[in-house]
């Protein structure tokens, strides 16, 4: 995510993350990335806030999961079918499956099954962005944004 000077931001907020085998016996993390209508603090003083339809119109781009940004640790993409996304009314809900043979994904999936994760967050374009006086602070509502 950038700010409005093009600055990369990095915000972490807390999930509900778990860790899961499916039948196949399969490692998968799963849960919400996102809660709607949740404030998290950004910084001292700054606030954000997702509200239902922020992820409208941009699940059928090219989502990748990584790990801390870093786009040479992809985790699971959605257009190779590693990565599951869809939208309720909770927030955006997410379905990574591991892959066992990538050192750096089992260690987070071990790390989430501890609960020594349990953090995460995503980056996104702003399309349009509400701001307001919340006594001397600011606050940031995201309605709709382009997942990146």
């Amino acid at each position: 995510m950038t700010n409005r000077n093009g600055e990369r931001q990095i915000v972490n907020r807390r999930a509900e993350l778990n860790t899961n085998e499916t039948d196949e016996s399969e490692k998968v993390i799963e849960g919400y990335f996102a809660v709607f209508n949740s404030e998290t603090e950004l910084f001292p003083g700054a606030f954000e806030e997702i509200l239902p339809g922020a992820f409208d119109n941009t699940l059928e781009n090219d989502v990748r999961a990584l790990i801390n940004h870093d786009t040479a640790l992809v985790l699971g993409r959605n257009v190779s079918k590693t990565l599951s996304l869809r939208v309720d009314d909770k927030g955006l809900w997410g379905q990574i499956k591991i892959n066992p043979l990538d050192s750096d994904a089992i260690n987070l999936y071990e790390r989430v099954k501890r609960g020594d994760v349990s953090q995460c967050s995503f980056g996104f374009n702003i399309i349009k962005e509400q701001g307001m006086a919340r006594r001397w602070f600011s606050q940031m509502v995201v309605r709709r944004s382009r997942t990146a």
